[in-house]
């Protein structure tokens, strides 16, 4: 009875010397209503080698599903790969009343975090779980407001911070919603299920609608933060309303201020307008899709114009009411990713950030150790975060610089090779420790998951189109790398690469494209086909 503090457990283990032991903890439950859920518990503890053995059975199910990758040349590489894929595996929560999803990490944020499972749900596409995909999804837009409610920090048509079996814990996040109309266009385009698209249609137009309000008309640009002050005004007068989050601004660096513009947020915003645009309920001659593209052509095109460094040949890491916020992080790389600049400027930005007062030898800093304002203990003020270890591998890639980039996903994969296939959320930033740090973070490992394919492999998938794109970009000395069992739709492709020639085997209900640096062709249901990476010429 009461409320429960701490729970702590005493076990005494006798061991003979130079012997071992394996001591396995079953942590089994999670937030229940019902008091009858408490004999599923007690069955667990009779016989918890049959709750192990039955998780057990349903994760080795689930990996026979997920692409094999293969790399001889790298393998550090290659086991991170495979320990990572279990790790997210992890993750993985349906925690009831229809909910499915990812939860973000463990130990302390074993919720679904709408903000962290955008960041997961481009690997769980890669590795080939459409229909989890698509059910966390729909879970998510089930909470998209369509009123206004100030205590929660909502306004109409955003998507929550977190949802749980419970009621929601808030809204009011800078970033959240504007990860989603992006990934709508991912899953339909990787899927090939585009009868997804109407069903969503009106997620998408209240999502635009939102932002829309959140213009600057001046310039444009997406307005960031007030989002906590908004919730403290409605909640002073109730004195038993406590509010977990006191910071002034909550995008992904949520103890920080990065008012009023932040240049991380501008990118989303400009890929959900291209999103809108791109699926619209009412086809191309909707006159809200020209709109939509023109407003992101000027958010792209106020960042091109506002946001260059030329004393440091980076970017701006926002703009407020004083000018621009003269701050190097990692978070301008987005920008870089985003193909926004001409090759030279974009190879500047990724150099600069390589330095050593952001980058170090065990990750990135979340803001230059230079700073005024830098402190290694400090959450998004100067520790080390895989994520942003991964926005630079991903930039770096983009800007043409792979040794730069495949160095970054490196340092990530001896991470999670030497972390026992777990990635720690973040580190000090003046040694390589794990500081204030959840030892399984989602957006950890599963960004570096997805650049493994979108960078390091180089492809883009389309499914409404039967298309796959395949440009790698290994390392020169690399002598071979392949994927087994990757899907596309409702088929399956095998890739086997050597640095002459790309072998594509295809099992699917059509004929698939194939595009590569030397050329493209097709390849036949249940066929294979050779491109010879020696000339632009498509043997079959």
């Amino acid at each position: 009875e009461g409320r429960l503090e701490e729970v702590a457990s005493e076990h005494e283990l006798s061991l003979a010397p130079g012997r071992t032991a394996e001591i396995t903890f079953l942590l089994h439950g999670g937030l229940e209503r019902e008091i009858g859920r408490r004999n599923a518990v007690e069955r667990a503890l009779e016989d918890p080698e049959m709750v192990a053995g039955q998780v057990g059975t349903a994760d080795a199910a689930w990996m026979e599903r997920t692409p094999i990758l293969r790399f001889p040349d790298a393998p550090e590489l290659e086991g991170a790969y495979s320990l990572a894929r279990a790790s997210l595996r992890r993750l993985y929560a349906a925690p009831g009343e229809g909910l499915s999803g990812l939860v973000a990490g463990y130990p302390w944020y074993s919720a679904i975090w709408c903000r962290d499972l955008a960041w997961m749900l481009p690997a769980v596409l890669w590795l080939g779980d459409l229909d989890w995909v698509e059910r966390s999804l729909s879970s998510v837009f089930r909470y998209q407001l369509h009123a206004e409610v100030p205590i929660l920090g909502g306004r109409p048509g955003e998507l929550p911070m977190q949802i749980a079996p419970g009621p929601i814990f808030l809204y009011g996040t800078s970033d959240t919603t504007l990860y989603y109309p992006g990934l709508i266009d991912r899953f339909i385009r990787h899927s090939g299920r585009t009868a997804s698209a109407p069903r969503w249609n009106g997620v998408l137009e209240r999502i635009l609608s939102w932002g829309e309000v959140r213009t600057d008309p001046k310039t444009g640009l997406l307005r960031n933060g007030g989002e906590v002050h908004s919730v403290g005004a409605v909640k002073a007068s109730l004195v038993r309303v406590h509010y977990g989050i006191d910071a002034v601004d909550t995008t992904i660096w949520d103890s920080t201020d990065r008012r009023d513009h932040a240049i991380d947020i501008q990118v989303l915003w400009n890929e959900a307008l291209r999103a809108g645009a791109r699926w619209t309920s009412r086809g191309a001659d909707d006159p809200r899709a020209a709109r939509w593209t023109a407003m992101a052509d000027r958010v792209r095109d106020a960042v091109g114009q506002r946001y260059p460094w030329p004393e440091e040949g980076y970017l701006f890491d926002s703009m407020d009411a004083a000018g621009p916020v003269r701050k190097v992080r990692p978070n301008a790389l987005r920008a870089v990713s985003a193909g926004w600049f001409d090759a030279a400027f974009a190879r500047s930005v990724v150099h600069r950030a390589a330095r050593d007062d952001l980058t170090t030898p065990w990750g990135v800093r979340t803001l230059s150790r230079l700073h005024a304002t830098y402190d290694p203990q400090a959450y998004h003020d100067g520790q080390v975060w895989t994520i942003a270890t991964a926005w630079a591998a991903d930039a770096a890639y983009v800007a043409g610089e792979r040794e730069l980039g495949m160095a970054y996903l490196e340092t990530i994969a001896h991470r999670i090779v030497e972390e026992g296939g777990y990635a720690n959320e973040c580190y000090r930033g003046d040694r390589p420790e794990p500081f204030d740090s959840c030892f399984l973070l989602g957006f950890s490992i599963a960004p570096f998951l997805t650049a493994l394919f979108e960078r390091l492999w180089g492809l883009q998938a389309d499914a409404s189109r039967m298309r796959l794109e395949v440009h790698p970009q290994f390392p020169t000395e690399w002598t071979s790398a392949s994927i087994a069992h990757l899907r596309l739709g409702e088929g399956s492709i095998d890739l086997d690469w050597t640095p002459s020639r790309l072998r594509v085997q295809w099992s699917g209900p059509a004929a698939l494209t194939v595009v590569t640096p030397y050329g493209e062709g097709s390849v036949s249901s249940r066929a294979y086909r050779e491109f010879d990476f020696g000339a632009s010429v498509a043997s079959e």
